[in-house]
């Protein structure tokens, strides 16, 4: 379900028998989700409202419809659906959500919404985050929080086995985030990252990652090629299961 012209159409669900839900670019402040008892792959992409008043309609509604969908084992949102999330007035769970993929602009993006979901998926396996940078002048702190939190929530010491990380430039706040999951990963099995181009040499930016501190001893590090992604909810979910030998020369490493 697409919405792609500036229109506000309303949207309602109510189909018992929905596995899986595909939502792209809604702006509508008329949503609602009923009798989806079977969903169990939800792919919501939010647009971001333009006033205030828009965004605690859509927080509204969206807060209603989360009851009903938080049982999936299968999401792809936006850091609009988690800054949604963060600031909803009920605190939910999603105990059977196992396979997580966010779509993060890089300007847009809170680290404290990031961390609310991992609270709120205690029994996620997988998690996979794509960046979108972004072509205007960043703030100083483009992820609006100095530094992760040392936070170990229950999916990263018990369950959280694969992560990915796609687009990661050549910054000190996504090697920031690199930082967070390998200390905080204690049961870690895979991380893969994939790096945008810069400056510096990918050998000496992999070297300098290759020393982070890691609490899990079993962990196999992989580095793969940069390749595009879209955010419109079209191409993005592709990374999610890319397959092949795509390891940028072979730069993999287990301690």
């Amino acid at each position: 379900m697409h919405n792609r012209t500036k229109k506000n159409y309303g949207l309602k669900v109510a189909c018992p028998n929905f596995v899986l839900l595909k939502v792209v670019n809604l702006r509508s402040l008329n949503f609602s989700f009923k009798k989806m008892k079977s969903l169990q792959n939800l792919i919501m992409y939010l647009g971001r409202p333009d006033d205030n008043l828009m965004v605690e309609r859509c927080r509204y509604a969206l807060n209603k419809m989360l009851n009903i969908v938080c049982n999936v084992k299968a999401l792809d949102v936006s850091e609009v659906f988690l800054e949604y999330l963060h600031q909803a007035v009920d605190i939910l769970s999603f105990n059977n959500l196992k396979c997580l993929a966010l779509g993060l602009r890089r300007a847009e993006f809170n680290k404290h919404s990031l961390i609310n979901m991992l609270e709120c998926s205690p029994n996620l396996e997988t998690l996979n985050i794509y960046i979108k940078l972004s072509h205007f002048l960043m703030p100083k702190d483009p992820w609006k929080m100095p530094t992760m939190p040392n936070k170990t929530t229950p999916c990263l010491k018990y369950h959280l086995k694969i992560v990915e990380l796609f687009h990661v430039p050549d910054d000190m706040y996504e090697h920031d985030l690199v930082k967070f999951f390998l200390k905080n990963g204690h049961i870690l099995q895979k991380m893969r990252i994939s790096l945008v181009h810069s400056d510096r040499n990918t050998d000496e930016i992999i070297s300098e990652i290759m020393t982070f501190p890691r609490s899990s001893p079993n962990l196999a590090l992989t580095f793969v090629d940069p390749f595009h992604i879209s955010l419109d909810g079209e191409s993005y979910g592709c990374f999610c299961n890319a397959k092949g030998d795509n390891s940028l020369k072979n730069k993999t490493s287990k301690k």
